[in-house]
């Protein structure tokens, strides 16, 4: 019973670490990252305050948390709209399309490694 547990045990929830002007929104939940155990990265929360020309770096996942090939997800923006970003196999999670500075909401991001 002990090792079924410690073989489905997913990561505890982490803060990611922001870049070039996006913190995490006040009003909502940090932007975090975990990892089930089969392989599946999730995130959440909000962030705001950041620059939002395409390829502006939001975040970078760590080793261990990186996609082997680029993906493209979809976030939502201050209006409930799609937020385009992309999420590198150097764990950067960069603006693509349609982000802006007020809200972009992480929740239900999530791909397999």
């Amino acid at each position: 019973r002990d090792d079924i547990k410690k073989y489905t045990k997913a990561t505890p929830w982490q803060n990611l670490p922001l870049q070039n002007g996006w913190v995490h929104h006040q009003q909502y939940n940090n932007v975090q990252y975990s990892k089930s155990f089969d392989g599946v990265v999730y995130l959440r929360g909000s962030a705001n305050k950041g620059r939002t020309t395409n390829e502006t770096v939001i975040g970078t996942l760590p080793v261990g948390f990186r996609p082997t090939q680029t993906l493209f997800v979809s976030a939502l923006n201050n209006s409930y709209t799609v937020a385009v970003l992309g999420i590198y196999s150097t764990g950067e999670i960069v603006v693509k399309k349609n982000v802006d500075s007020e809200w972009l909401n992480f929740d239900n991001i999530s791909f397999k490694i």
